[in-house]
């Protein structure tokens, strides 16, 4: 429903292909400065969380591949 609603407004805005998003994942758990995912300032530790969503990604990626 995400995705839908996401492809709807890219669509009515029209943006180009590599504008729009072709995949997501939503994840249960917050991001926070306890798990290790935000800095003190609140900012996302991106290579936390490459590292900890890595098979999240590649599978992403990988579904993306097929459709090129």
């Amino acid at each position: 429903m995400i995705l839908s609603d996401m492809k709807q407004v890219a669509k009515q805005e029209k943006l180009r292909g590599f504008e729009q998003v072709d995949d997501i994942r939503l994840v249960s758990e917050e991001f926070t400065v306890e798990n290790g995912m935000l800095t003190p300032s609140l900012k996302l530790k991106r290579h936390a969380a490459k590292i900890k969503y890595q098979a999240l990604i590649s599978e992403m990626y990988g579904a993306n591949k097929s459709k090129l």
